[in-house]
């Protein structure tokens, strides 16, 4: 079965047969069908029923449960007259909301991100985790960002990856982005034409850019992104909280981390 089949509710085979004869077929093939199918398995008997439904000669599939998969924001009435900047707006914060509310759903979250010590099992999960996606699924893998959203796990990439996928499933246009200091987040509009980079999108090109960083729980616009992003990484210091850098914790505000991140140029992936 593939990963992201639907999980399909099959009828009994006893009613599979009453609702071809009802579908008008006759009753002696019908019959005859039923007593091939009394020496099949119990597995060649629903692989019976699945493919009466596939061939629509009984009725429609009841799925019981669908996959976890990248789905389109629902976006309001009017979005169409919206402003590009207010369409921004919205394809940020509704990505960060939902890319969070996924690295929740499983308890693993990020990898790099110690909240307390107690909170070590959890990052070694997630470690696992993140490390398996990375080894087994090129990030070029059409459903890569699906994989992301079932496992629960993921990092700044992975979550910049799952951002940019929901915005543009949903109509808008978002890339990938890097710091120099290993940090990935997304940038929602912004030049049609690939730039070459930016330290703190200060240019008039990005008024109307939007910034998602939900590894850091930031949606903001493109020219606040820089303080914003300090203004964090202050507020984890304060809380306690470590960033593992490699095999190694480090502050919030190390000085190394927070400098290249605040002079040294961003660039698209």
């Amino acid at each position: 079965m593939p990963l992201d089949a639907n999980l399909i509710s099959l009828p009994k085979l006893n009613t599979a047969f009453k609702e071809l004869e009802r579908a008008g077929y006759l009753k002696e093939d019908v019959d005859a069908l039923e007593a091939t199918c009394k020496a099949f398995t119990e597995e060649q008997q629903r692989e019976v029923v699945y493919q009466l439904q596939r061939s629509n000669a009984i009725g429609e599939a009841n799925i019981a449960l669908r996959p976890n998969r990248v789905s389109q924001l629902a976006l309001p009435d009017g979005f169409a007259t919206w402003t590009q900047g207010q369409q921004n707006e919205f394809y940020a914060r509704r990505a960060k909301d939902s890319v969070n509310h996924a690295m929740t759903a499983t308890g693993l979250g990020p990898s790099n991100q110690i909240r307390s010590a107690g909170d070590i099992a959890r990052s070694d999960a997630a470690y696992t985790t993140i490390a398996w996606l990375r080894e087994t699924v090129p990030t070029s893998a059409l459903n890569h960002a699906n994989l992301i959203l079932k496992s629960g796990a993921g990092n700044c990439s992975e979550m910049a990856l799952l951002s940019k996928d929901i915005i543009k499933k949903s109509g808008g246009r978002a890339y990938q982005w890097r710091a120099s200091v290993d940090h990935a987040f997304t940038v929602v509009g912004g030049p049609t034409v690939r730039p070459l980079g930016t330290i703190n999108f200060s240019g008039a090109e990005w008024a109307d850019a939007w910034i998602v960083d939900p590894w850091a729980n930031i949606a903001c616009p493109a020219r606040e992104y820089t303080q914003k992003f300090v203004e964090v990484m202050r507020q984890w210091e304060l809380d306690n909280m470590q960033i593992m850098m490699g095999a190694s914790p480090i502050s919030p505000m190390n000085s190394d981390w927070v400098n290249g991140f605040t002079t040294k140029p961003k660039t698209p992936l």
